[in-house]
């Protein structure tokens, strides 16, 4: 199973200040970089911590606001002067397509770009060992949260594979396909799995009011990635922002079960963010506050650690 690694390229809202960034998470796992969201100045992110310009690469974008969509075309462009010359995997609301696309410049690598269908559904990355599930949030725009998961490990029990006959292409089979068939009958996963290892999860709100159906949509992630953008006090006198407080971004890994909760889209309004980050650890104490430059890296196998690290960090 995969390891995971989380860079926040940016991590402020609306406006780049207090050198916070505009949204831009770069996620490695399996040897591809997945980006949630591409705020301006998202190339210079990605370029500072040394992802690599020819990675299999997906984008995903929560919806077509400007700080949350800007620098995907600087971004393509980037990827073009670097010559790359694999595919790019760019995935979508509706009404934000024409923006991908309307650049003049002749991109060096094919785009193929898919809008999100409904109010829910699943992307297979199977060259990244994982899956992304998208579901709608409510927001001005038609918005998307994201959860991306590794897939599991299954450990099977030796002795009744023995027992059975099931060896080399069957066992390989049995696991991608959950039955094979032996001597005329078809054998079932299931009665030769010894030990399940679930897969790392980690969920990102994008810009949401409070919400249960992304509490569903994050149950038990390893990080959930929730926007924090005004303290309650400052949303409850303006109550038709349609975002979300630090008190509800802990009520929803409260709900979840998430295992770490870290605080993202902050309001360009709070140059100090201790008060925030209190905010959430009177309901949630396992929460920590985003900053641009920070990266967590997520070891495969249980207990689940996270280890976090501050200031751009090529990877090692």
């Amino acid at each position: 199973m995969s390891t995971l690694d989380v860079f926040f390229g940016g991590v402020g809202a609306t406006q780049p200040r207090h050198g916070r960034g505009l949204p831009c998470i770069f996620v490695r796992v399996g040897g591809c970089i997945v980006i949630l969201d591409m705020g301006e100045g998202c190339q210079e992110a990605y370029s500072l911590f040394g992802l690599g310009m020819n990675k299999p690469l997906y984008i995903f974008i929560s919806h077509s606001h400007g700080d949350h969509l800007l620098g995907l075309r600087p971004f393509l462009e980037s990827l073009t002067l670097n010559r790359r010359r694999e595919p790019v995997h760019l995935y979508m609301p509706l009404f934000a397509r024409d923006y991908a696309l309307s650049s003049t410049v002749k991109y060096s690598f094919p785009l193929h770009v898919s809008e999100f269908v409904g109010g829910e559904g699943r992307v297979s990355l199977p060259e990244c060992g994982a899956g992304l599930s998208y579901r709608l949030v409510p927001h001005t725009a038609l918005s998307y949260a994201f959860s991306l998961e590794t897939e599991e490990k299954v450990k099977l029990d030796p002795v009744r594979l023995e027992a059975d006959g099931i060896r080399g292409a069957q066992r390989r089979e049995l696991l991608e396909n959950g039955v094979v068939a032996i001597g005329g009958r078809e054998v079932f996963l299931e009665y030769y799995v010894a030990a399940r290892e679930p897969g790392i999860k980690i969920t990102y709100s994008g810009d949401t009011l409070p919400s249960h159906r992304l509490a569903s949509l994050a149950k038990n992630s390893d990080i959930l990635i929730h926007e924090a953008t005004l303290l309650t006090k400052d949303w409850e006198e303006k109550p038709e922002i349609p975002h979300s407080t630090p008190y509800y971004a802990a009520k929803t890994a409260l709900l979840s079960r998430s295992r770490l909760l870290v605080l993202f889209h902050i309001g360009s309004r709070y140059e100090n963010t201790k008060p925030l980050l209190a905010e959430a650890r009177r309901v949630f104490p396992r929460a920590v506050m985003a900053e641009r430059g920070m990266s967590i890296h997520i070891p495969a196998g249980r207990p689940r650690r996270f280890y976090i690290a501050r200031g751009f960090r090529r990877p090692g």
